[in-house]
């Protein structure tokens, strides 16, 4: 009996809804995070995590979107903890669109899907531009050259302290970090517009509390706390360090070495 031409016809349909569906379970879903705020210095250099989810390894291509009279991103670090496995991805050289908007893609061939984790740490310096604040933030990722859909991603916001056209300064909130990158002691360094009770902890980008210091009396004006660490207690990479004041939470970069 002869097969009728419209069950050959859903049967194909059929094929190419399974083959698009296998295609499109691996790139639907990535979550890309970076920190919310960042100081920087002209000149200084910080480096940041970028957190988040990855459907799956492989080939992996970030696009990085950012103010190039702010910044410029002048690095990046994989690891073997992260989802990028190169220790040193390759960097595309930064693509101007004008003076507000520029992309660096970091790409590396070898990486891991993973699920609320690092997924590369890049190293961002302050340039002395024309402008004082400006926006960080993951604008696409490709997975083996497909981009991945309905990506998840928030921005940075980048202000650039210091320098004759900086236009910034900071009044309350972390300063500086020396020195930084450390390995087991570091002084941070900040300031307050008003005497109070602050509370100071190196944490994972995730939130958890790696070490924290006993609350101190602060003053108006600079202060200084010495935060320290285990090393042998602490692995290598990328870490926030946090102060709390009675009037909020500020955050600083800081990488660990060993």
């Amino acid at each position: 009996m002869q097969t009728p031409l419209s069950y050959h016809l859903l049967h194909r349909l059929i094929i190419v809804l399974v083959v698009l569906a296998g295609t499109f379970q691996y790139t639907i879903g990535a979550e890309a995070n970076v920190p919310t705020q960042l100081l920087l210095e002209p000149g200084s250099v910080a480096r940041i995590a970028i957190t988040g989810s990855l459907p799956q390894g492989g080939d992996i291509a970030i696009t990085i979107r950012y103010n190039p009279s702010v910044m410029q991103i002048i690095g990046a670090r994989g690891s073997e903890t992260y989802a990028i496995r190169c220790a040193e991805p390759q960097r595309s050289e930064p693509v101007i669109e004008s003076s507000t908007r520029a992309y660096v893609t970091i790409r590396c061939a070898f990486s891991v899907g993973v699920t609320n984790d690092t997924l590369v740490a890049l190293d961002v310096q302050g340039v002395l531009g024309t402008d004082s604040i400006g926006a960080l933030g993951v604008d696409s990722i490709a997975i083996n050259d497909v981009p991945v859909l309905d990506l998840a991603a928030n921005e940075c916001e980048v202000r650039r302290g210091g320098g004759s056209r900086g236009g910034y300064t900071i009044t309350q909130g972390i300063t500086g970090t020396y020195p930084n990158p450390f390995r087991d002691r570091t002084r941070v360094v900040f300031v307050m517009r008003a005497p109070g009770t602050v509370s100071c902890a190196l944490r994972t980008y995730q939130g958890r509390i790696v070490t924290s210091v006993a609350p101190m009396e602060a003053t108006a004006g600079e202060n200084a706390i010495d935060l320290n660490v285990i090393a042998w207690e602490i692995a290598a990479g990328a870490y926030v360090v946090t102060i709390t004041t009675d009037e909020g939470t500020y955050y600083h970069p800081v990488t660990v070495m060993k």
